[in-house]
């Protein structure tokens, strides 16, 4: 099982869910995704889907995985998994999206939200005024992070800055999901303010292959949401686990 961190994130904030895992049945993987945690920050990258998903799908190869993995992927995480999901399907075996932030329009499937606009509004102000956000994400601090694990940095703004313009809001989450075909478990949080939930649920609409789960969170990982996704993990697993 290979879980994927957030924007701003760290691999270290699965060990809610990864404690709770039978580590000796399992093998487990927490990565930490390009320009952030101990990976990597280089700033010749544009730090989009492709480019999460291409240093995701080298990090698994270099650990020799034999079997195709459920790869579990939070927020930011979540599009980057269905991006390898679409462009590596030898590599993936089942889908697990955890409070996915979908903003952008989708014509084709109906989706057009003004919170959706709001969002990306917002978005662009944050990444344009990058003294101005770090002054303010460090103000609000605990107030913040208890809602959204976002760690803003000045060593991680190029990261930071760039995976939230080129992967977040250049999402195209919809077209990665016509090519899926594996099973996909959708979670979302009930007092989650960043996922929007009528967007959401139009994308997976016509997916006969997702299925959707609610729990009582915000947009975050924690002891309770690692229970949920432990047993989620334990019921599709216990029949094939991981070698």
């Amino acid at each position: 099982m290979v879980f994927l961190h957030g924007l701003g994130a760290k691999a270290q904030d699965w060990q809610p869910v990864i404690e709770k895992l039978d580590l000796s049945k399992h093998r487990v993987v927490a990565i930490d995704l390009l320009g952030f945690g101990e990976s990597p920050k280089p700033d010749w990258k544009e730090y989009s889907a492709d480019d999460h998903a291409s240093a995701v799908a080298n990090n698994i190869k270099s650990l020799k995985v034999k079997k195709p993995i459920v790869l579990v992927g939070h927020s930011m995480g979540a599009l980057i998994a269905a991006r390898i999901a679409r462009k590596y399907p030898k590599l993936v075996k089942h889908l697990v999206l955890y409070e996915i932030p979908v903003y952008a329009d989708m014509p084709a499937q109906n989706v057009s939200d003004i919170r959706n606009r709001a969002y990306l509004k917002l978005f662009d102000t944050l990444v344009k005024n990058p003294k101005r956000t770090m002054r303010m994400w460090h103000f609000l601090g605990k107030v913040a992070s208890s809602f959204v694990p976002v760690a803003i940095k000045p060593s991680s703004w190029i990261p930071f800055e760039r995976s939230l313009k080129n992967t977040i809001m250049q999402d195209s989450i919809y077209k990665d999901l016509i090519k899926i075909k594996i099973p996909v478990d959708v979670i979302y949080g009930q007092y989650d303010l960043v996922v929007i939930k009528r967007t959401m649920k139009k994308l997976f609409k016509s997916s006969l292959n997702v299925k959707f789960h609610k729990v009582n969170e915000t947009h975050r990982i924690t002891p309770k949401t690692g229970s949920i996704l432990n047993e989620l993990l334990q019921e599709n697993t216990q029949s094939n686990p991981m070698q």
